[in-house]
């Protein structure tokens, strides 16, 4: 469908973004996530921003604005959704408020209106501070507790015109058809140091091998993408993260995309191989993506106020502010993987980042993949680390340990 798509060359785009702003530090989060907020922005907006979102949105130039309205409404679910398998759950869950002052169109209320999806007028010069907590009770309560404090004191107040949120939280048991092989051939051996005979291929268009780890019934799946020579830099973890950049410009060409897509919904062989476990808790330069991307004005280096009339019959509403956070936890035979964007009025509060830099054996990309609807809920970069003064430049550093698995 079209709506999953745009939404697949966006999550590679942002990849790639994302490691621009960060070269060789290891980074994660949901493309799904914010492609939902920007659309939802999207179709609110006039004028500049309008345009600019169109492009970085990847709408095809053949298809007005009313009927990408109608190809969501129809496609959706697509994107916001919730799954029940038996060892397996993934949901999404959207708020979007918008001060009273702004009456909101019945067009918002039609596009936004579902299970998972909840829009609003609010006042935000009424107890800004329950405001605060009941939002961050909701993120919490639908995380499972993997994201807590998400808006910290006084990034509301009574000059908060908007704030729209989205999550996702998926949990579940890796898929193994295989018993634990003891080979650690390909790697340096520790105490924990396991192998797991897993789904494994090697695709030479992409030069990469690709390993999946699917969950229970195959339809969401972790992938593990390797460049093929990186075992022959030996301890050089430099030319080695090397390696993995231009593995990402390679999925970036029209080509590559489309390889891609094609194992992603199709999986691959089964063979033995060796995967990484993390836990990863970070939060990403959401405010410098979105400029990189061409939408200066929803950050706090761009205009005050936006036009977002097609939602409102007032055309000028204040954005500026924005957060995305990313819990990850892999261990042993199961996942657990959390995230929340939001996008606000500025107030000129500056949140503290959580960022965490982390060693692992091999660098690669990671991506976690809903088949089903073929999307990408999830995706990253595991970098070996090299220098840990990196670390600078941060509120806190969550280290986790890792292991071969």
């Amino acid at each position: 469908k079209m709506l999953t798509d745009i939404c697949f060359k966006f999550a590679l785009e942002s990849l790639k973004k994302c490691m621009l702003m960060e070269p060789k530090e290891s980074i994660f989060f949901s493309p799904n996530l914010i492609y939902q907020n920007l659309m939802c922005v999207y179709f609110a907006a006039n004028g500049d921003i309008e345009n600019s979102l169109r492009q970085i949105l990847y709408i095809p130039d053949n298809i007005s604005k009313n009927d990408f309205e109608l190809r969501y409404k129809s496609e959706c679910d697509q994107l916001c959704y919730r799954i029940n398998g038996p060892s397996y759950i993934c949901k999404t869950y959207s708020l979007f408020y918008i001060n009273d002052i702004h009456i909101l169109r019945q067009k918002a209320f039609e596009l936004f209106m579902s299970g998972h999806q909840i829009i609003k007028n609010t006042k935000f010069d009424h107890d800004t501070g329950n405001t605060i907590n009941f939002i961050n009770a909701v993120v919490k309560s639908v995380t499972q507790g993997c994201i807590r404090n998400l808006l910290p004191p006084k990034s509301i107040d009574s000059n908060t015109d908007v704030l729209l949120i989205k999550s996702i939280y998926l949990e579940g048991q890796l898929n193994f058809d295989s018993d634990i092989e003891s080979d650690n051939s390909n790697c340096k051996n520790t105490n924990n140091d396991r192998n797991f005979k897993n789904i494994f291929g090697k695709s030479e268009q992409l030069n990469a091998y690709i390993t999946e780890l699917p969950l229970d019934q195959n339809n969401i799946s972790v992938f593990f993408l390797n460049p093929l020579h990186y075992l022959e830099c030996d301890e050089n973890c430099s030319v080695k993260n090397d390696t993995v950049i231009q593995l990402i410009e390679r999925l970036l060409t029209e080509e590559g995309c489309q390889i891609l897509r094609k194992l992603l919904d199709d999986g691959v062989q089964k063979q033995s191989y060796i995967f990484p476990t993390f836990e990863f808790e970070q939060d990403m330069r959401i405010c410098e993506l979105l400029e990189m991307l061409g939408v200066r004005d929803l950050t706090p280096f761009g205009s005050e106020e936006v036009d977002l009339s097609g939602f409102t019959f007032q055309s000028n509403v204040k954005l500026g502010n924005a957060v995305h956070r990313v819990n990850i936890k892999m261990q042993g035979d199961s996942i657990i993987a959390a995230a929340s964007n939001a996008l606000f009025t500025n107030n000129f509060w500056r949140h503290f980042r959580i960022k965490c830099i982390m060693d692992v054996p091999f660098p690669c990309i990671c991506l976690i993949y809903d088949r089903s609807r073929r999307n990408i809920l999830f995706c990253g970069v595991l970098f070996s680390k090299v220098d840990e003064s990196r670390v600078a430049d941060t509120s806190e550093c969550k280290i986790r340990k890792h292991t071969l698995v």
